[in-house]
């Protein structure tokens, strides 16, 4: 190596050893742990005989597991590692704005960020989402990383199209800030004070864009290009609910928020990514919900076929066997769909309470009431018995919390004429009667406060009288 440019070509030779050989390492103790797994699931129970004809594979296997460990989970390599990823990021930014001060990123992108392949960013990510998911089980990694630099790259180039034409890189962004966050709060529970504790209060950067970043990334998953896209985005979506979750607990974030939302509610643009990031969430829900409601009806189906003897023994071998695999397909996905449909709800829930006025926009406020009205019919109403399965709790569904989280955003629009008037006019789930039903469910089952049933009592009987208003409107009509 040439002396006078020792340090620029042992930056590009380290980058080079993490794409050849540290996440290719990782990539194998991934692969391979997995192997271990299967394995040990396979064999067990009456099938442990059979072991012994794998022991040689298996022990091979464990051997080099073992050997990776002892290298990827040093605790001096891995704290180099990080290092490195945080001189990088620097080197990274500096590129991508063209000077050193982070201000906006420039309309165009600089040549030489350009000309960078991808793997410079997404080299990075694999490894921090790896040290972030494995690393302190095996006690590598702690409270003091090194990672400032690297969370400002991202909330720099998350919400940018055209820095990082891949969306399948910004998609891993949310996933890791949520890592991020799970170590933040953990240092926070047990009052540990170190270099990660409040890190999202520490750079300026997070503060400022971190909110819109979000935003942009939530609508961007739309469209990830891939042939799966259309399930492929829920991942990214659940990790910033998550996000939204533990930033709705820091004071300077709400502010950003309330400073986004006031921004862009007075410019009406129903194409920016504020109303589209509100639309989605609505679609999300609704679909999330929907989806995992109906499998659990399915699943309430199945169970009800089995416990009768008589109609399940008059189905072939054949056709059982079809039928228990395809309930299995459904709790998999009933399982997956009701944990993100829960996140998806929770938000609208925290979000509405501070600020309903994002739900109320013009273009929204129908399909927010709409949604709301249904949910609460389907699962408060008199169908609810069809969502009752056994070990519900197994799939996700608590049945009490989820009525909860719909009644108080029901609460959270009753001071909006809008909402109330898009209420009572809808017509595929509200009812009067389908309300007083769900009136006597929620005081009955005291899932509601008194002073909150008195509330939504009183919120049902504005329904009520919008709801005779527009049918004497339409009587006179003719």
């Amino acid at each position: 190596i040439n002396a006078e440019y020792m340090g620029t070509e042992s930056f590009f030779l380290g980058y080079q050893a993490l794409r050849l050989a540290i996440i290719p390492c990782l990539e194998n103790w991934k692969r391979i742990s997995k192997e271990i797994d299967d394995i040990r699931n396979q064999f067990e129970g009456p099938m442990q005989p059979l072991f012994t004809m794998m022991q040689k594979h298996f022990s091979e296997r464990v051997q080099l597991q073992a050997a990776l460990e002892a290298i990827i989970f040093d605790r001096g390599f891995v704290h180099n590692v990080f290092r490195f990823i945080n001189y990088a990021s620097l080197w990274l930014l500096r590129l991508a704005f063209g000077s050193q001060d982070f201000g906006e990123l420039p309309d165009t992108v600089p040549t030489a960020f350009a000309a960078l392949p991808e793997f410079m960013v997404d080299g990075l990510c694999e490894c921090v989402s790896f040290y972030l998911r494995y690393g302190f089980r095996f006690r590598a990694i702690d409270h003091e990383l090194p990672i400032e630099k690297f969370l400002s790259l991202m909330v720099a180039l998350m919400p940018s199209q055209k820095f990082l034409l891949n969306p399948y890189i910004r998609s891993k962004f949310p996933e890791i800030l949520y890592g991020v966050s799970a170590i933040d709060r953990q240092a926070g529970s047990v009052g540990i004070r170190t270099g990660m504790a409040d890190i999202f209060l520490k750079i300026n950067l997070l503060v400022e864009r971190l909110i819109p970043a979000l935003m942009v990334v939530y609508v961007d998953m739309e469209h990830l290009g891939g042939h799966n896209q259309f399930y492929e985005k829920f991942t990214p979506r659940f990790y910033i609910a998550e996000l939204f979750k533990y930033l709705w607990t820091l004071p300077l974030y709400k502010v950003a928020f309330e400073t986004e939302a006031k921004i862009n509610l007075s410019q009406r643009n129903p194409d920016h990514h504020f109303t589209k990031f509100f639309n989605y969430l609505l679609n999300d829900a609704n679909f999330l919900l929907e989806e995992s409601l109906t499998k659990l009806k399915e699943i309430n189906e199945f169970d009800e076929l089995v416990a009768n003897a008589t109609a399940w023994n008059a189905l072939s071998e054949a056709q059982q066997q079809e039928k228990r695999e395809a309930i299995e397909e459904t709790k998999r996905t009933c399982r997956s769909f009701m944990q993100l449909g829960n996140e998806a709800v929770e938000m609208l829930e925290r979000v509405s309470s501070d600020f309903p006025e994002p739900f109320v926009q013009p273009e929204l406020v129908d399909k927010v009431a709409s949604m709301l009205a249904y949910f609460l019919d389907l699962l408060a109403g008199k169908n609810m018995k069809a969502l009752k399965v056994a070990k519900a709790a197994s799939y996700g569904f608590n049945h009490r919390s989820l009525v909860e989280k719909i009644a108080h955003s029901f609460l959270n629009f009753k001071d909006v004429p809008e909402f109330q008037k898009a209420v009572a006019s809808d017509g595929r789930s509200y009812s009067p009667a389908s309300f007083r039903c769900a009136q006597e469910f929620l005081r009955t089952k005291g899932i509601l406060t008194a002073s909150e049933c008195d509330h939504f009592d009183q919120l049902c009987k504005t329904f009520e009288s919008a709801f005779t208003e527009a049918q004497c409107e339409e009587n006179v009509r003719g």
